[in-house]
């Protein structure tokens, strides 16, 4: 079993930023299709995500939403929020408007993150910031102009291990993952599933330091 980590302290911490502590900055972490990436390059992708979302307004306790499949814009989005000390609410391809519209609702999540093929889902920009991963049309922002222009190095937020880590749309019900339930991970040992892929897994192998193959989407 991997130690705990502080009792008001981040699973970022956990699952990156204790490995580039730790000197196993350059193992791999992440694989997509013929691209990889190193623990510091996760590290810095899960910090200018954080930067970006900051920079947006969202603080420690707040929530976001996020329509991307599973890829390295995805993870990104998912950690940097985490780091921050805010959660990332995960959409599945098969979540419809009229879901979008409730969880606008009940939620008031700060930031919109999605597809370009997903934009439709988000018609209110003007009340909700929306970026985009792919071409940015309208009030829209860049994703990737977004990420490039926030700074790759970032100090974590402390959050009480109760707190939720990132949360999963099903059906109408919210799946989510405490900071605490990744603190105290054993091999495999959380599932969480979006979209067909094992995102409680990962987490694991991420604590552990082990690499992670996402599936290819090619989006």
């Amino acid at each position: 079993m991997l130690s705990s980590i502080e009792a008001t302290s981040n699973a970022a911490t956990l699952i990156v930023d204790r490995h580039i502590s730790d000197n196993a900055g350059d193992k791999p972490a992440l694989r997509y299709g013929e691209k990889r990436y190193s623990y510091h390059d996760l590290a810095a992708l899960m910090n200018r995500a954080g930067n970006m979302l900051r920079r947006l307004g969202v603080g420690p306790g707040e929530e976001i939403l996020v329509a991307i499949s599973p890829s390295p814009s995805l993870v990104a989005s998912l950690l940097g929020a985490m780091k921050i000390g805010a959660t990332a609410i995960l959409l599945p391809k098969s979540t419809d408007r009229p879901a979008v519209e409730r969880l606008v609702s009940e939620r008031h999540p700060k930031v919109a993150i999605a597809e370009a093929a997903r934009i439709s889902l988000f018609p209110h920009h003007d009340t909700l910031p929306l970026l985009v991963v792919g071409e940015a049309v309208g009030s829209c922002r860049s994703f990737i102009a977004e990420m490039r222009e926030s700074p790759s190095s970032l100090g974590r937020s402390s959050i009480e291990q109760s707190a939720p880590a990132v949360a999963v749309l099903d059906g109408d019900q919210l799946r989510f993952l405490k900071h605490a339930d990744i603190a105290a991970v054993k091999p495999h040992s959380i599932t969480l599933m979006f979209d067909n892929w094992d995102l409680g897994q990962a987490l694991s192998r991420f604590a552990r330091a082990d690499e992670v193959q996402l599936p290819e989407t090619h989006c």
